[in-house]
């Protein structure tokens, strides 16, 4: 259950989230509160390519240049969310 001062944190924190627009960070779109429910529904960019979990479960050994790859992408990231 939500109590009204964490859903006000959440959505605050997703109205910030929203602005993002980058390659390498999932697309936030919108949020929804039903009156006199606890639920906040959210809707996000579809991905087709699965999370990077499910990708390093498929790929057993990886080449330096797939772990450079990702690293780069994961940087480049957190350097734009940062500034």
């Amino acid at each position: 259950m939500l109590f009204s001062e964490e859903k006000y944190l959440l959505v605050r924190a997703f109205e910030q989230i929203v602005t993002f627009k980058h390659p390498n960070i999932i697309g936030y779109y919108a949020i929804d509160q039903k009156e006199n429910q606890d639920e906040l529904i959210v809707i996000t960019e579809l991905i087709y390519s699965g999370s990077l979990g499910e990708f390093m479960s498929m790929v057993k050994i990886f080449k330096l240049q797939i772990i450079i790859s990702f690293l780069k992408k994961v940087l480049n990231s957190v350097e734009y969310l940062h500034s």
